[in-house]
């Protein structure tokens, strides 16, 4: 790793603590994408995603956001996170960091193209976080959620 990188490797550990302590906002998301989904599958699918994970740890070395980007088709790279309640703004800014390096490598890799992220119509702090790292709003998928709720495309392409 880089010196002074905020991120690690994810583990598969990392993985299950992080997916076992999630959010509330966090996992209702990802039920309201797969209705019926529980951490045990939410678990086995992060670590069968084909892509770049990492994990951003606390001040005592807590994995507290697990994250990346996972190939939908070639040249596409799809934005993922999830994150504990052990997380602080210091953390936040870690993962935009974290984040927008992790684009600069994959675009001069040439591991892709295109990098997008899906973005819930009511998390403000989410179109913040993928205008702050260079993503533009691209468009608005309508009643993508189960619960009918609108979700926004952004991306950045090169």
């Amino acid at each position: 790793m880089i010196d002074n990188f905020p991120g690690s490797a994810m583990t598969a550990l990392d993985c299950l603590f992080v997916c076992q302590n999630m959010r509330d906002e966090d996992l209702e998301e990802f039920t309201i994408r797969q209705p019926g989904i529980n951490k045990e599958e939410i678990v086995r699918d992060i670590l069968r995603r084909n892509g770049e994970q990492f994990t951003v740890r606390n001040k005592n070395d807590d994995p507290i956001i697990i994250g990346g980007a996972y190939y939908e088709s070639p040249g596409v790279a799809t934005l993922w996170f999830v994150a504990t309640n052990k997380i602080r703004n210091r953390d936040w800014g870690q993962l935009v960091c974290l984040t927008s390096i992790l684009i600069e490598v994959m675009f001069l890799n040439h591991s892709c193209h295109r990098v997008q992220a899906y973005v819930r119509e009511t998390r403000k702090n989410g179109h913040d976080w993928m205008k702050h790292m260079g993503l533009e709003k691209e468009g608005c998928l309508n009643g993508y959620f189960s619960n009918g709720e609108n979700c926004f495309i952004y991306g950045k392409v090169r």
